[in-house]
């Protein structure tokens, strides 16, 4: 079963009624699971990287608060590594890759996802 206000993320649980009316909830209440979102993809040295900005040398993303020791701190403890230890055709960069860089009027920049491939 999925959660039709989260489309796609599947229904892992359940609260019984009455469990939460301390909280003002006397409802059964459905318990959602999420996909985990990797931080990596979208990290700025990544899509510097990317956009020809810096060429992924170790003095370029060393320095980054996030980096300790080769794995990327910003990963909530998963202890992954930094994307710079990654093959390039590895998933992680793919995560990457799908977000891009945009303008905005003030002249910064933010990230947002690539529109999607249609192959029809």
């Amino acid at each position: 079963m999925t959660s039709p206000a989260l489309s796609g993320h599947p229904i892992v649980g359940l609260i019984p009624a009455g469990q939460l009316v301390e909280q003002g909830i006397a409802t059964a209440v459905p318990i959602v699971g999420v996909r985990w979102f990797d931080n990596r993809q979208t990290c700025q040295l990544a899509h510097d990287y990317l956009e020809g900005k810096i060429e992924g040398h170790f003095d370029e993303y060393h320095a980054c608060k996030s980096y300790k020791i080769g794995v990327c701190a910003g990963t909530g403890g998963a202890g992954l590594l930094c994307l710079f230890h990654e093959p390039e055709r590895s998933l992680a960069w793919g995560l990457v890759r799908q977000w891009q860089q945009v303008a905005l009027p003030d002249g910064t920049t933010a990230l947002e996802k690539r529109p999607s491939l249609s192959l029809e």
